[in-house]
């Protein structure tokens, strides 16, 4: 199974790119997505990634937390629901069931957002929270690092 890396600097990068208003998009984005709503984000460069990664991680970051991995297979299963035109990722502290909330821990809700800017919900009525804390449960290889390589 392959694993997405979502550092939280690239995450608010992708979350927060440009001068838009959440819901406005540009004539030639309207155009485009027959006037679906625009939820941002975009590509960056490496650079401008591990840029905005390293003032993250230079201003303490959250605690432990650097980065957080999901598996691709499952997000993917969630996304082929074409009621889902965007996702909105919510920054939470990691908690069990009857158990204290890890206040130096950090992690991810994940909702599907859809035409009339409703949460999409699994069948199951449920959203995802599949992802895991790196350094702590890095994989190996690259992907364990807290930038991306620039080849």
């Amino acid at each position: 199974m392959k694993k997405v890396i979502l550092p939280a600097a690239l995450l608010a990068a992708l979350l927060c790119t440009g001068q838009r208003t959440f819901g406005q998009k540009s004539a030639a984005s309207a155009k485009e997505t027959k006037q679906r709503p625009y939820f941002g984000g975009g590509p960056i460069s490496v650079p401008r990634a591990n840029e905005m990664i390293g003032a993250y991680l230079s201003t303490g970051g959250s605690g432990t937390t650097h980065s957080l991995f999901i598996d691709a297979d499952t997000l993917r299963k969630y996304l082929s629901d074409t009621k889902i035109r965007g996702v909105k990722f919510f920054l939470a502290r990691p908690a069990s069931s009857g158990k204290a909330i890890d206040s130096s821990g950090i992690t991810l809700v994940i909702a599907g957002i859809g035409e009339r800017n409703d949460y999409v919900l699994t069948p199951e009525g449920t959203v995802y929270n599949e992802v895991r804390p790196c350094p702590t449960e890095c994989p190996d290889g690259q992907a364990g690092s807290d930038l991306i390589p620039e080849d």
